[in-house]
């Protein structure tokens, strides 16, 4: 299953992921000076940053549980999306599937894999939230999207600290 998560500024659409689950894993492919992410059916999973490649801090290899055994929930990333400038008029054809955020920059977005549907209680700081369950995967996927005061980077609800491979 593919599908992709855009925001909407100005009544443009502006792609953030692509996602792919397959049956070799879960693949996030970035747009723009975004991290990518894999998270691999034997647990691997590799974070990386295009603009800090030479950076082994956003570079990172790690072994969680195999996609088949996930139980969840856990946050697998978190981003801020800041001023944004867009590069192209590209036009997009959103599809039924696809997600679209309707936030104003800056904002923070969160992934979670979860096994089961769960209710994420609202947050305080988390200002003009947003919510998406992507149901028809395994593991199901959840995307917040909010607003955080203070430009602070974003504490992950479901942090869990893997080894490093």
């Amino acid at each position: 299953m593919k599908f992709n998560i855009y925001f909407a500024i100005d009544g443009e659409l502006n792609k953030l992921y692509e996602v792919n689950r397959s049956p070799s894993g879960l693949y996030f492919h970035a747009f723009g000076n975004r991290p990518h992410f894999s998270y691999h059916k034997s647990g691997e999973t590799h974070f990386k940053h295009p603009a800090l490649r030479s950076s082994p801090e956003f570079n990172i290899k790690k072994q969680r549980t195999p996609l088949s055994e996930f139980v969840g929930p856990e946050s697998i990333t978190s981003f801020n999306v800041m001023d944004f400038k867009a590069r192209t008029t590209k036009k997009y054809q959103v599809k039924p599937e696809d997600i679209v955020i309707e936030i104003e920059p800056p904002f923070c977005v969160e992934i979670i894999l979860t096994s089961k549907e769960i209710l994420l209680p609202k947050l305080p700081e988390r200002e003009n939230l947003q919510q998406f369950l992507k149901r028809d995967m395994s593991p199901m996927i959840i995307i917040e999207a909010f607003n955080l005061g203070g430009r602070r980077l974003v504490e992950q609800r479901f942090r869990i600290n893997h080894p490093e491979i």
